[in-house]
This record gives C-alpha cells, structure tokens and sequence, in this order.
C-alpha cells in the first residue's frame, strides 16, 4: 500500500476550484431552467390569456371558441351557467311583478274581506274564519268568492301560496290592513 502526500494547499485549491465549478454549473441549470419556463410558460399561458379576454370581451350568447379543447369546454359551460342566470333572474322579475300585483289587488278588499284575508292567511279554515268573526259560514263563503274574484285567484291553496311567497320575502300583512284603513272612507 502506497501513500501519497499532497500538500494541503493544493487539496483545498482543488476543492474550492471544484466548489466553484459546480455553483457555476447550478446557477446555469438554474438560469437556462427560468429561461425555459418563460418560453413555455408563454407559448402555453398565451392562448388562455387570449381566451380570458375573449371571454370579457364576448357580449354575444355563443361561447367563443379557442380551438383548445378544455378552455372551449369551460367556456360553453359559462355561457350556459351566464343564460341560466339570466333565466333564474327573468324569473324573478316575473314573480316580483305577480306579487306586486297580487298586493295592489288585496289593497281593493273592503275591511270586512280583509279580515277574513287575514285570518286565511293565519292558515285559518272557513268554518274557524265563520268562529273567529261571529258570522254565519254563507257570509264567509260570499267574502272568499269575491276575495277570489278580486285577487284573481281559484283557490285557498293559490292564496296561501302568495301569502307565503309574501312572507318569504318579509311582507308584513298588517302594513296592508292599515293600508286599507286609510283608502276605505
């Protein structure tokens, strides 16, 4: 067995020399692997950038197509939801508008059809309306039908599903009373 002596000037010189070399080199990976990224981060992130502005800039009901398949995929899927929206809210609008007229029209009942109005509201029948009012229940058949004819509504059922649909949204039934009160001379 052979021992060589090396001083250790040149062992630390080869060791810095070589420390040197591979940070040199990892800075170079380093660097040539951000410069790859941006390339392909921009050959790849362009066409959905350009998808994204087509789609703010789309004011049409068709989705724009991109020719990649996945972005075109989640823009039919928006364009969809985007009219589903727009239905839902139409909607809306149209039961805003039912209930606003429902409420003009329960405004005509003279006060003796309010009263029974807002015992059916309460979720009262006929007859315990006919109890509550001391009246003969033929009375309270004759203020339902014209309530009916006035609200043109068919049944106790459609009633209660406005004056629930009412509630949901925070109509307070006693504003209307007074309401009456005040037109009725």
């Amino acid at each position: 067995m052979a021992g060589v002596l090396v001083p250790r000037k040149d062992i630390v010189t080869t060791i810095t020399d070589f420390n040197v070399f591979l940070i040199f080199l990892l800075l170079l990976l380093v660097s040539l692997g951000i410069m790859i990224s941006i390339l392909f981060s921009n050959h790849y992130l362009r066409p959905i950038s350009q998808s994204i502005d087509m789609i703010r800039a789309s004011t049409e009901e068709e989705a724009p197509k991109t020719n990649i398949l996945e972005l075109d995929g989640l823009l039919s899927y928006l364009a969809e939801y985007k009219k589903d929206l727009i239905l839902k809210a139409e909607q809306e609008k149209s039961k805003i508008a039912s209930l606003e007229q429902f409420v003009d029209r329960a405004k005509s009942l003279t006060p003796a059809q309010q009263s029974v109005f807002q015992l059916y509201a309460q979720g009262l029948s006929g007859k315990e309306i006919a109890d509550t009012l001391y009246l003969s229940i033929n009375t309270i058949k004759t203020h339902t039908k014209h309530i009916f004819v006035k609200l043109e509504i068919n049944s106790r059922e459609e009633l209660l599903l406005y004056v629930n649909m009412l509630s949901e949204i925070g109509f307070d039934f006693s504003s209307l009373e007074t309401t009456l009160q005040h037109t009725v001379p």
